[in-house]
């Protein structure tokens, strides 16, 4: 899903019921900010409720309301045929069958608890402006850049995004609400003929008794209903009846059908996820939700940003005295103006543990305003390791992209940027890289053998241009950084569906922007004088007798995190040069590594 690499605060969601309401909950205490739409949650759902022992296990959580549902001691099994096996279950192995307005609300209760705001009105219509969703209702209109559906079987979202869930893939349950009686036992029957079963759960004061088919199967499912109360539970006092569609996948090709998007997330019965026998709901809904919030999250670039601090060794509060650390930070700060901005101004306090940026033309912002995933993440990330508190996250308060004079980044503890009213994400799972010999052995410098240019060369040449402390090609500004964001980037956006090959695409365009700007019609010097004086080791590229090219990089940067990747933004940036000169798409989709003389050495093959 493209939308998370972007990092956003806000996310909007369409359904209260568990998915979206523990979605909503898992986001918002990590500083997301939450909107949830939803007319009719907390309410009961007669066919809802049933949660086995896995679901227990798997989301243990729900253990919370335990002492609110009913527990199954046993339970009558009944053939098509009408024989019965009576099953006792184990300690520990029982499912429970609970209220679904009593569950609903304990999920999205704990919501609101960190923030989600709840907007109680039915959406009525979703469209898109300017790449972002506006989500209308009777009384309101809400934007926002990420799209959650967690809205049912009929959901509104689905219908907006993909179309609705076919037919053949739906079900009907028909049912009521009756009294509880010492005679009612758990059952769950399937019925002859046709796919299906009939079922009654015992909660609280009441039962829930129904019968769910196949769409067409359902021209007769009431008098099923009747005859199966009759059979098994006569003289039963009903309070009502109800009836519901669920997702009921029949054709394996629905799990061929996407369930996310660029900006769109669909969870729970929106999305299709179900028990595909059963049609049970509430443990996939739960754990589509724990995924989506997983890939939402993933991939802070304050793991950057720490990792970065930690592998160059910066100086920290608790190894340095104050001098040292100050003086430190001062030409750290220094080197930021050097390398991003045209100018900065800092302060810090290190005794709250609180740090203030300010940039002037940075890099990133006047590009796209989302300037805070190279800025506060990063950022936070530093100050984080040098004031030994991983508890610090950073928000950019301003920034130029975004309308206002200056870019401005403010890192403090999660609690000092909440009493500020501040969005943040949390990150604390932190991983230290350490300088050791390996790196330094593996990347001191060393005399090429194909690369004929070095960055002076070409800057000194105009190929590029520097000038008050700004690298630029072609009008495009460059910054300097250390190789392992490379890596880590890579590593952090395979996690995500589809991670990967967006990372190769975007590299790919860049490729062939900056070959076409440069006017270069020699794509074999361009790769060896570009990616050579940038770092990306001694390169050839040439051809195989077959026609096909390779590329061969020398002295390649290493890290530890290297090993993990597959080269993606380095063989996505050749094969954009070498499409665009040649006209012909040419992708470098193979990759092979070796270690020799101490060095790193990398081969590209056209596949």
């Amino acid at each position: 899903m493209n939308s998370t690499t972007r990092f956003n605060r806000e996310v909007c969601i369409v359904g209260a019921g568990p998915s979206g309401s523990h979605l909503a909950y898992l986001l918002a205490k990590s500083g997301i900010d939450v909107t949830i739409f939803d007319h009719s949650h907390p309410r009961e759902k007669p066919c809802g409720g049933g949660l086995t022992s896995f679901a227990l296990k798997k989301h243990p959580f729900l253990k919370e309301i335990l002492h609110l549902s009913d527990m199954s001691y046993s339970i009558d099994i009944i053939s098509p045929r009408g024989v019965t096996a009576r099953i006792y279950t184990e300690e520990g192995k029982r499912p429970i069958a609970i209220s679904r307005t009593v569950l609903d609300k304990h999920l999205l209760d704990k919501g609101i608890a960190h923030g989600v705001k709840l907007i109680p009105e039915r959406v009525t219509n979703i469209k898109k402006k300017n790449n972002r969703w506006i989500i209308c209702t009777k009384k309101h209109e809400k934007e926002t850049p990420l799209l959650v559906g967690a809205d049912g079987v009929n959901s509104i979202v689905r219908k907006t995004v993909i179309g609705p869930i076919p037919k053949e893939n739906l079900a009907l349950v028909v049912g009521c609400f009756a009294k509880k009686s010492k005679h009612h036992r758990d059952t769950f029957k399937y019925i002859k003929g046709i796919p299906g079963y009939a079922f009654l759960f015992r909660r609280g004061d009441d039962v829930s008794i129904g019968v769910g088919t196949h769409l067409k199967h359902s021209k007769d499912i009431k008098k099923r209903l009747d005859s199966f109360i009759e059979t098994y539970c006569p003289n039963t006092e009903i309070i009502s009846y109800w009836s519901h569609l669920v997702p009921y996948i029949t054709n394996p090709k629905f799990y061929d059908l996407p369930c996310t998007g660029d900006d769109w997330i669909l969870i729970g019965d929106a999305a299709g996820h179900v028990d595909p026998l059963t049609a049970e709901g509430i443990l996939y809904g739960l754990w589509g939700a724990e995924l989506a919030a997983k890939a939402i999250l993933e991939g802070n670039p304050k793991k950057f940003g720490y990792s970065y601090a930690s592998l160059a060794d910066f100086k920290t509060i608790e190894k340095s005295n104050e001098k040292e650390f100050l003086d430190f930070l001062y030409y750290l700060v220094m080197y930021v103006a050097g390398s991003y901005c045209s100018s900065v101004n800092y302060k810090i306090d290190v005794k709250s543990k609180q740090f203030e940026l300010e940039l002037d033309n940075y890099v990133v912002c006047p590009k796209n305003g989302l300037g805070f995933v190279m800025a506060d993440g990063s950022v936070a990330g530093v100050i984080a390791h040098m004031l030994c508190d991983l508890s610090i996250e950073g928000t950019q308060v301003k920034c130029r992209g975004r309308g206002n004079e200056k870019c401005r980044i403010l890192c403090a503890p999660a609690g000092v940027l909440s009493n500020k009213n501040l969005t943040f994400f949390k990150e604390t799972n932190l991983t230290k890289l350490e300088f050791d010999s390996a790196y330094m052995d593996f990347n001191k410098v060393s005399k090429p053998h194909y690369a004929k240019s070095s960055l002076k060369n070409l800057i000194d040449t105009h190929f590029f241009t520097y000038s008050n402390n700004l690298l630029s090609f072609q009008d495009e500004r460059y910054f300097f950084c250390d190789f392992d964001i490379v890596p880590t980037l890579e590593k952090e956006l395979q996690r995500l569906k589809g991670g990967g090959s967006i990372l190769f695409q975007c590299a790919f365009d860049h490729g062939k922007v900056i070959v076409k700007k440069s006017g270069s019609k020699m794509p074999e010097k361009f790769i060896m004088d570009y990616m050579s004086s940038l770092g990306w080791g001694d390169i050839l590229v040439g051809k195989e007798s077959s026609g096909k090219y390779f590329t061969i990089a020398l002295s390649f940067p290493w890290s530890k995190s290297i090993e993990e990747t597959d080269y993606i933004v380095f063989r996505g940036i050749i094969s954009g040069i070498l499409s665009e000169v040649t006209g012909t798409e040419v992708i470098l989709n193979t990759s092979s590594s070796s270690i020799s003389g101490g060095k790193l050495n990398v081969r590209l093959n056209q596949g």
